[in-house]
């Protein structure tokens, strides 16, 4: 009996260490999966900051590129108006001097002469605010497209 008590023991030993290293098996890999779901989670986190700061950095060349065009737009806005105005300055000086003397054109020339030095006062503050635009491009993440 002796002999079968010992077996039993043994036996139940054994079923006992298989449970406990089932168990820490079991821990171990559920530790594990814990540790890489947060790993992933870290890695989820991680890539969401980097598209949201792409997302900005393109939100930001684009608003960039808009006042660019717009201040291009103006520029040449008035540049065309400028010519305008030389074309309009030179027909009327074209005109018969005597003609002019009498007519109340000079008021008109004196006119279209004021607008012209101020287009020409806007044209240069244009210029440096494409230059300053265009200096200071938008920062962020390489923006290729």
């Amino acid at each position: 009996m002796m002999n079968n008590l010992g077996t039993d023991a043994a036996v139940l030993d054994a079923l006992i260490a298989k449970r406990n290293a089932d168990r820490a098996r079991e821990e171990e890999v559920a530790a594990s999966a814990a540790e890489a779901a947060a790993r992933e989670q870290d890695q989820k986190r991680i890539d969401a900051r980097h598209r949201d700061e792409r997302r900005r950095a393109k939100a930001r060349k684009r608003a960039w590129e808009r006042q660019l065009r717009k201040a291009e737009e103006q520029h040449q806005a008035l540049n065309d108006e400028a010519a305008y105005l030389a074309q309009r300055i030179i027909a009327l000086e074209g005109r018969n001097r005597v003609i002019r003397m009498f007519l109340p054109r000079n008021s008109e020339l004196e006119r279209l002469r004021a607008r012209a030095r101020q287009c020409g006062i806007e044209i240069a503050q244009a210029d440096a605010g494409i230059a300053k635009l265009r200096s200071s491009p938008p920062e962020g993440p390489d923006l290729a497209d």
